[in-house]
């Protein structure tokens, strides 16, 4: 198990949010040294709505990790808010230590269970190019990757508090990236 903490602070259209991942396990320790804190990414985006239909976000991620390289991602999305699921697209270009792009369509959707707790529902299917896929993978082609399917509940605390938990099933689809997802145990993944 780990905790996922995440912070947002926002202003007008500018959001600056920090998320981390901690293990509460020593599952990821090697010899005497421990890495129980293992990802830290901050994030930096400016959202609009041009209509009432449309939300667009665009931004920059650093990836920090006390193992591996960190690295750095811009993005750009595309929300269609009066649509229903409300489809979105959003594409990533690591632009430090893989030079790669990621995109991923999704869909979801919200129920209002009381005032203060919703049930969530989610579906998403990404691509790589090949540059990402060989950075991630060892796969010098494009290819899909992960089909995720998702659910959640969040509970507001307040205005500006969350608690939430997810159930979260990830598949690799293509074969060659599936394959190689598999040497590391990672072409099926179910996580709560």
């Amino acid at each position: 198990p780990v905790l996922q903490p995440s912070a947002t602070l926002s202003r007008g259209a500018f959001s600056l949010n920090v998320w981390g991942s901690i293990d509460t396990t020593d599952i990821n320790e090697q010899g005497d040294k421990e890495f129980r804190l293992q990802e830290v990414d901050y994030t930096l985006s400016y959202g609009f709505s041009p209509n009432k239909h449309l939300a667009l976000e665009v931004g920059g991620v650093l990836y920090t990790f006390p193992s591996i390289p960190d690295t750095g991602e811009l993005f750009a999305s595309t929300t269609f808010t009066s649509v229903p699921l409300s489809p979105s697209v959003v594409v990533y270009h690591d632009v430090n230590e893989v030079n790669g792009t990621y995109g991923k369509v999704s869909v979801s959707h919200s129920f209002d269970l009381t005032e203060a707790l919703a049930w969530n529902l989610g579906a998403s299917q990404g691509w790589g190019d090949s540059s990402y896929d060989e950075g991630y993978f060892g796969v010098d082609e494009a290819g899909f990757n992960d089909l995720c399917l998702r659910t959640s509940l969040t509970y507001a605390l307040n205005d500006s508090v969350e608690l939430s938990g997810l159930v979260q099933y990830t598949e690799m689809i293509d074969s060659e990236i599936e394959a190689a997802a598999d040497a590391t145990n990672d072409a099926e993944n179910l996580v709560f």
